[in-house]
């Protein structure tokens, strides 16, 4: 089970953990890629607007972050995002 698996089962009616800090959604624009089409490197690089030429073209690996996630993008390994 991941950590984020692991806080919903412990809270109250599956609420998640908010931080203050960020807005509650991003809205993502473009077009959702097609799983038969999917785009070279990172599948959200069309629509994330901290995409650079990485995510264009190298797929992202799953990491760790500090607070226990478990992320696969470039802007978070880089401290961009």
């Amino acid at each position: 089970q991941t950590n984020i698996a692991k806080e919903i089962n412990y809270r109250p009616q599956g609420t998640l953990p908010l931080d203050k800090d960020r807005p509650a959604h991003i809205k993502l624009n473009g077009e959702v890629p097609t799983p038969i089409h999917l785009p070279s490197g990172c599948v959200f690089h069309g629509r994330c607007p901290h995409a650079n030429d990485r995510c264009r073209i190298e797929k992202p690996i799953p990491i760790s972050t500090k607070e226990g996630h478990i992320v696969a993008c470039h802007g978070v390994a880089e401290g961009r995002c």
